[in-house]
């Protein structure tokens, strides 16, 4: 394709946690790879980096945050957009489409990109390709990967057809993908003898030390691997993604290393500095024979916290992982050898080292706190692993896994199974990639989330789940959560208590507001629902109530805590805090379900069954507009359910029908009275 003004293509995205940013980074690179004049902008950045007005070609990505609403970086944007002085022909001149990212776990799926859709099309803006909406609730992936493949068609067409037929031929396209993008793909045939090239990856291929220990793991660790399920694609034609040059070139360096944790780059959650917060304490809150884990830890801090605020906890990778991995590359002699990072000198233009990248970094530090290695693998990344393999076998496998044809497979082999890179290299003894293509193609290592559960003015309190996973077939080795599993064998001495002086520190920062915060006023009823660790946050609900209530003068609203966990004897959290709390009438309605324990007949099960319990009773504090209702947990199930009894409930006892009960439903949660802080 011709650069030029005709096939510029600008991307533009809303994003809260970095996911909808690198999705269109990619659509960007994809674009410059295909030949096109492409730029790539934050939606906050309009007025000053770009104008909408002056845009003809737009691709917009944006995510969700709270419960439906759009994320910070956008929502400037969109006030400038609705604006109901503009004419209704004000973004006439531009042709877009859009992918939204969401969850619909939460009450409002995709509210935000939807209303981004709504605003763009009622002034003026035309539609060249269909809006796809992507659940992180199910896989995000089950959209955004079609959704990709039609885009490139959709664009085709809108630059080279009659612009009045785009709507309806983009409609077709994102059904049946009948175009394809010349040059963007390459087709295998049954033998996987390569039929149409494309721009092939850099000429260096890895300097692999075979060690000893190495030359063990030329066998696959993995025989028994669902990698290896046979295949329908088997005598197929395969037509694979495009095999983007790796940019990054890694070098030894005698330049003197400053010890920081990812170059202290800011993360998109952040509404504040990373300090290395010193653990005050840490305690385990369930018995040895609970079938979770459950462990409160509480850090100095010097940042005022209140309730309702969440905090990032900074992770690292574990490290028989790292050690794993090093070995499995041949890189275990220059492991902790001082490195830097540099773009090559053929790369494209406005390529770059990814910004989370220390100057200077050793390869364990790499890959111990800067990368997700456990992380389920990308199609981009196993296209790059096919071109590294020898085994004819193997490579064939892996085609077949990130091609066109093979999308069903992967979403049921690699992420039905959490598949990760460390288990592809374990499963395909010949799979022998560079440190480059892993720095340019694994994604960012996040920090996770937990809301705060008891507060002071110089301490903040967390509380999370241990759950381990055994090693199976399909996996390298047994697993836990990267966060938990790091923070549990952190805190493990300090749990023991075997020694008498432990000073152990964790990276921490505050992040912005998810809008899960107490209602402002005492006078305000407060209904609170969160079985298992979801309670964590009602903790410093309960002990805001508590401090506001001992100089309050007005008559305070109720407080209620619907709670649920397996055993009375083995799980219940905070167990004396929640009781010490009823007895002071801060909480004045406790209801607990033990879900395996004997029961009482009529005794309540789940947290939902306590709710019906009082049905009357919750729809009428529904139906208060001085009610907010609180709901922290899991959201494959308990959420839904939770949600579906209050529907119900609305249902029986205003005397109407579903369909009008969930309206009603709806306007509760519009109107910010049933709030949401649910993961999965």
């Amino acid at each position: 394709m011709n650069n030029g003004t005709k096939n510029k293509i600008t991307v533009l995205y809303g994003s809260q946690t970095g996911q909808a940013e690198e999705i269109a980074k990619q659509i960007h690179e994809d674009a410059v790879f295909g030949g096109y004049d492409a730029e790539v902008f934050c939606l906050k950045e309009e007025g000053k980096k770009f104008d909408i007005k002056e845009i003809k070609c737009a691709v917009f990505v944006c995510s969700t945050t709270g419960d439906g609403d759009p994320p910070e970086n956008a929502r400037k944007f969109l006030r400038t957009v609705s604006r109901k002085t503009l004419p209704n022909d004000h973004l006439s001149k531009l042709y877009y489409t859009l992918l939204g990212l969401g969850d619909s776990n939460y009450s409002t799926f995709c509210g935000g990109p939807k209303k981004l859709d709504k605003v763009l099309s009622l002034h003026g803006a035309n539609k060249f390709y269909e809006a796809g909406f992507a659940d992180d609730g199910t896989d995000l992936e089950l959209v955004v990967e079609p959704w990709l493949d039609g885009l490139w068609p959709a664009l085709k067409s809108y630059f080279l057809k009659d612009k009045s037929h785009i709507t309806s031929e983009s409609r077709e396209i994102i059904n049946n993908n009948l175009n394809e993008l010349p040059n963007s793909e390459s087709a295998l045939n049954s033998n996987g003898e390569q039929e149409t090239s494309v721009t092939d990856l850099s000429e260096k291929v890895a300097n692999i030390e075979i060690t000893e220990n190495v030359k063990k793991l030329e066998t696959t660790l993995l025989p028994d691997s669902i990698l290896w399920k046979k295949s329908s694609l088997s005598a197929s034609n395969l037509t694979l993604p495009p095999l983007f040059p790796i940019h990054l070139e890694a070098y030894p360096t005698d330049e003197e290393k400053v010890e920081t944790y990812q170059k202290n780059f800011s993360f998109p959650v952040a509404c504040g500095e990373v300090m290395n917060a010193h653990v005050r304490s840490a305690r385990v809150l369930t018995q040895p024979d609970a079938v979770k884990r459950a462990i409160e830890v509480e850090f100095d801090v010097t940042t005022e916290y209140k309730a309702g605020d969440v905090i990032a906890v900074c992770c690292y990778n574990n490290k028989l992982d790292v050690d794993w991995l090093i070995e499995r590359l041949g890189l275990t002699k220059t492991a902790d050898q001082k490195m830097k990072m540099k773009v090559s000198s053929v790369a494209p233009k406005k390529k770059e080292v990814p910004p989370y990248i220390p100057e200077v970094f050793t390869i364990r530090e790499m890959f111990t706190s800067c990368l997700e290695i456990r992380s389920v693998i990308k199609k981009p990344l196993i296209r790059c692993l096919v071109e590294s393999m020898s085994n004819l076998d193997e490579k064939r496998r892996l085609e077949e896994l990130c091609s066109r044809q093979g999308g069903g497979e992967y979403m049921d082999v690699i992420r039905g199974n959490m598949i990760s890179v460390l288990d592809i290299l374990a499963t395909f003894p010949s799979c022998k990639p560079t440190l480059e293509t892993l720095v340019q193609h694994l994604p960012r290592l996040q920090p996770r989330r937990y809301s705060i559960a008891r507060y002071g003015s110089n301490y903040v309190s967390i509380v999370f789940n241990v759950v381990q996973f055994e090693r199976d077939s399909n996996h390298l080795s047994p697993r836990s959560g990267i966060c938990t599993g790091y923070l549990e064998q952190l805190l493990q001495p300090m749990i023991e208590q075997q020694e008498t002086e432990i000073s152990l520190h964790v990276k921490i920062f505050p992040t912005k507001s998810n809008g899960f915060s107490p209602p402002p006023n005492l006078r305000n009823n407060l209904v609170m629902i969160g079985p298992g660790t979801g309670v964590a946050p009602f903790i410093g609900f309960l002990q805001q109530r508590q401090e506001r209530l001992a100089t309050n003068t007005e008559a305070p609203g109720c407080a209620w805590l619907f709670y649920g966990c397996r055993h009375k004897e083995r799980d219940f959290l905070f167990q004396d805090e929640l009781d010490k709390f009823k007895r002071e009438n801060i909480l004045t309605k406790f209801c607990v379900a033990f879900s395996r324990d004997e029961r009482a007949p009529g005794g309540a099960k789940y947290v939902q069954d306590s709710i019906k319990t009082n049905g009357e009773e919750i729809v009428s504090l529904l139906l208060d507009t001085d009610t907010v209702f609180y709901v922290c947990g899991d959201a494959r199930n308990m959420s839904k359910d939770v949600r579906t009894c209050m529907v119900e409930l609305i249902a029986k006892y205003t005397e109407c029908d579903m369909e009008s009960a969930l309206c009603k439903f709806n306007g509760i949660v519009s109107e910010k009275r049933y709030k949401e802080d649910i993961w999965t």
